[in-house]
């Protein structure tokens, strides 16, 4: 357990020396959970123009004012058949967008581009949603998922308290496997 305190407390301190910026992402994602009534419709509205404004696909496709009723819904392949539609024409050149990927596990790979800001409110809602399964950040679990080349690495691994394991080639051996380091393994989480 102090494995799990000490790797808390070391990514809230170095959270604190990076401005703090996931721990004010949690706190307005717990505001927006807490009170959904307090999402502000004038930011939706900002958000579909802007949509209408910089994305070349949502120009094409709805008219200016409309509401984000007027938005299609678009798959995975909808974005990969026409990747650079779906852009902002502000983002296009920027260096500073990371991508970022899917595990592929039903396909291929989907990829997308993030900034820092949508990288942290990731990170962010993804510790307010453990936590509201009963993991707590720095509390040793297994993630399941297609690694291939998105593999971390074993230092990566020690100071997140993940165990990866390869979803592709799963089977019947395998699972039995992934059941018995559960059951030996009580502070594992899934």
């Amino acid at each position: 357990m102090i494995g799990a305190w000490l790797r808390k407390e070391a990514f809230w301190a170095l959270d604190m020396l990076r401005s703090s910026r996931i721990r004010k992402c949690s706190q307005d994602l717990k505001k927006l959970t807490e009170q959904p009534e307090k999402i502000n419709q004038y930011e939706l509205e900002s958000l579909t123009q802007y949509a209408i404004e910089h994305v070349p696909y949502y120009r094409e496709n709805i008219a200016f004012g409309s509401d984000i009723s007027a938005f299609p819904v678009v798959s995975k392949n909808d974005y990969r058949n026409d990747f650079n539609s779906f852009r902002s024409e502000e983002y296009l050149n920027d260096n500073k967008l990371h991508a970022v990927y899917t595990s592929g596990s039903t396909g291929n790979p989907f990829k997308a581009y993030q900034d820092r800001r949508k990288l942290n409110y990731h990170k962010a809602g993804l510790i307010r949603l453990n936590e509201s399964i009963g993991w707590e950040l720095g509390e040793r679990y297994m993630f399941i998922r297609a690694w291939g080349s998105h593999f971390s690495g074993r230092l990566k691994n020690f100071t997140t308290n993940v165990v990866p394991v390869e979803a592709s080639g799963l089977n019947d051996e395998k699972a039995l496997q992934i059941c018995e380091t559960i059951k030996k393994d009580k502070g594992l989480h899934l």
